[in-house]
């Protein structure tokens, strides 16, 4: 947004559509997963609760090989399993 809409940058007023995402509703939640995943019938419900419909989570699901993993495996990949890249943690 900061290249975008402030004047001073080299891209303002250079857009010229704008896309309104809202949240998914439990619907779409299921079509994602009918074409990622082999959705089990309590999956767009645990989904839902879990990222209200926001759609960046469904593709992060997505990218993270967990669209279609059962809730454990998604919260321990999603929320618990940290991308180190290398660093250590200090102790």
């Amino acid at each position: 947004q900061a290249l975008l809409e402030d004047k001073s940058a080299p891209l303002f007023n250079r857009t010229t559509d704008e896309i309104l995402l809202t949240h998914f509703d439990i619907a779409s939640v299921l079509e994602v997963l009918r074409h990622h995943a082999k959705p089990e019938p309590h999956q767009p419900l645990s989904l839902w609760t879990l990222f209200e419909g926001v759609p960046k989570f469904s593709r992060d699901c997505y990218e993270q090989g967990v669209l279609g993993a059962d809730r454990e495996g998604l919260l321990k990949k999603m929320f618990f399993a940290a991308p180190y890249r290398g660093r250590q943690l200090v102790s």
